[in-house]
């Protein structure tokens, strides 16, 4: 098995409705109040899971339908590269509507396939540990 993790952007925000993108977003708090969140976060998944990976599929563009998804993606990325001690995280943009979704993903297997082969995967036989999977790839969307 190999284990990946998917949420939500691990800042304070909000919008009205459900469909991230949809609606205008809203950061709830600034910078200076998500910053310690943030770490927090990216503390306890590395102490759970080990090295991370983050794959961002939220739309880049600023301007147009989702130029909400595009708030979220810039403020994730402005907060991991003012977080030093996580510096080493690699951050994989790849807007999925853009890329045409589910019909193309061999182009981010192509942009995180050496991660994956790298955490590997869990194996058991015979209830044996034979293999154990290092690091997760973290998705938000």
């Amino acid at each position: 098995s190999h284990v990946q993790i998917r949420g939500s952007v691990p800042l304070f925000w909000e919008q009205p409705g459900v469909n991230v993108g949809s609606h205008k977003i809203r950061m709830s708090r600034g910078p200076e109040l998500s910053a310690p969140a943030f770490e927090a976060h990216l503390n306890q998944t590395k102490e759970r899971y080990g090295n991370q990976v983050f794959v961002n599929l939220l739309a880049s563009s600023l301007v147009g339908s989702k130029e909400g998804e595009a708030t979220l993606s810039t403020a994730f990325q402005t907060h991991h590269k003012a977080t030093p001690e996580h510096s080493g995280i690699p951050h994989i943009l790849f807007d999925y509507h853009a890329e045409s979704g589910a019909r193309r993903l061999e182009k981010l297997e192509a942009k995180i396939g050496e991660y994956i082969e790298k955490m590997g995967y869990f194996y058991n036989s015979g209830g044996r540990t034979l293999r154990n999977q290092d690091g997760v790839i973290r998705t938000n969307c």
